[in-house]
């Protein structure tokens, strides 16, 4: 997870974070990790009630998030007085690692009924699990909610506060205007009551749970896998360390869950799909009369051509390193700008074209680094009377290809599987 996220939170002594910190990793052979996959493997076939997955920050680790509790995680560092992991990625540029990409194509053919995630980085969402298949009982760092109306809004920009804490945003629903808050459990919040009550059920009506990346540490959140075994599902557990449900789990796998997944799809005979990752913007212009010269009969303009974030004026747009653009005016005037808006005067009347180049940020690795758009409008006093006159348009743009497969390192297991 995000040091800048965990940094927000209230600050808790080591004593009272739940078991040992930095435990030593451990990493099943080959051979084991290649039986134990090939069972699991035959108990989702001939599951019924379908699979409920459980994840948690080590299926995160592979994008370039640090966890909190491995040998080099935030909480582990942080009780040895050392400096928090540096961080690869910001989460607004994480691209999903193959885990997600994989339980992606698992929802896709109904093997896996659910996920209950206690990871808020949103990379289920950004991965395209649907909303109604995923319960984040530990909050999205995307997602703000509002406090009279409960309606949510999915962002592509991170929140900054933790704790439910108003955002300075409204609701944007017919009569609602009530104030959002952001949608990220800090230590004593209880747990959004809809998605645990969801990720109950499902654990209840599930033949496995399949726990990936976590602890199973934290409470109550740790306390929903157990509920399909007492159900009488099976428990797997999928970590490099020991977890303190490790003895109820009929099986316990110590690996990478990049690398286990693979093999697991594999024997599924279910491909992973690539990343790919849409990101919008707003663009357009608003023109208004600025003044009117009486002697002359001439009008001047104030003219505002502008790129925005779809979720609003003046709000960030993350994936986007700079934008700049050139305006075309019906008298050959060019006028060059390098910022997402820029405002002028014109006296000009007739057709006005406007060309954008937005870079994207190099961290998506996007498959074009640069994006060109335009758009035109026309300035018609006989036509147009009004003293304001406003257009906007969306694009929407692939912004990152991520072969996610291609991404895993073929080392162990799934090395000697092609060799075989």
């Amino acid at each position: 997870m995000s040091g800048g996220y965990a940094e927000r939170l209230t600050f808790r002594p080591p004593e009272m974070l739940g078991g040992k910190l930095g435990e030593a990793e451990k990493f099943d052979s080959d051979q084991v990790l290649r039986a134990q996959v090939s069972e699991l493997a035959q108990w989702i076939r001939q599951s019924k009630r379908g699979v409920t997955v459980f994840t948690g920050a080590g299926i995160s680790t592979a994008c370039g998030i640090p966890d909190f509790r491995g040998p080099n995680g935030i909480w582990t560092l942080q009780s040895q007085g050392k400096p928090l992991p540096k961080v690869q990625i910001d989460f607004e540029l994480a691209k999903p690692s193959l885990t997600h990409m994989a339980l992606v194509a698992l929802v896709k053919s109904e093997v896996v009924k659910h996920i209950c995630s206690q990871n808020v980085d949103g990379l289920h969402l950004r991965s395209g699990v649907p909303p109604e298949k995923l319960s984040e009982v530990h909050g999205d760092c995307f997602v703000e909610k509002c406090h009279r109306c409960k309606k949510s809004y999915h962002r592509d920009f991170e929140m900054k506060t933790v704790g439910f804490k108003y955002t300075g945003r409204r609701c944007t629903t017919e009569g609602c205007r009530g104030r959002l808050k952001d949608f990220v459990l800090d230590w004593d919040d209880a747990l959004p009551e809809d998605d645990l009550i969801k990720s109950e059920r499902n654990a209840r009506e599930s033949d496995v749970a399949l726990c990936l990346g976590t602890s199973l540490r934290i409470a109550p959140a740790c306390n929903i896998p157990p509920l399909t075994k007492k159900h009488g599902g099976k428990l797997v557990i999928i970590n490099l360390q020991k977890t303190p449900k490790d003895k109820q789990a009929d099986m316990k796998i110590h690996g990478k869950s990049d690398i286990i997944m693979k093999l697991l799809m594999q024997h599924l005979s279910l491909s992973i799909p690539p990343f790919v990752r849409k990101d919008r913007l707003r663009y357009g212009h608003l023109c208004k009369l600025a003044s009117k010269k009486r002697k002359l009969g001439t009008k001047v303009y104030q003219i505002k051509v502008f790129v925005t974030s779809i979720h609003g004026q003046e709000l960030p747009i993350p994936w986007i390193e700079s934008c700049s653009g050139t305006i075309s005016t019906p008298s050959g005037e060019c006028i060059h700008f390098t910022d997402f808006c820029t405002t002028f005067q014109c006296s000009d009347e007739g057709r006005f074209s406007v060309s954008w180049t937005i870079k994207v940020k190099p961290e998506l690795n996007p498959p074009r680094n640069t994006i060109t758009f335009e758009h035109s409008f026309t300035i018609d006093d006989q036509q147009s009377p009004p003293q304001s006159m406003e257009k906007q348009e969306e694009l929407e743009v692939i912004t990152s290809m991520h072969d996610v497969c291609a991404a895993v390192q073929e080392e162990g297991i799934c090395k000697k599987e092609e060799e075989d």
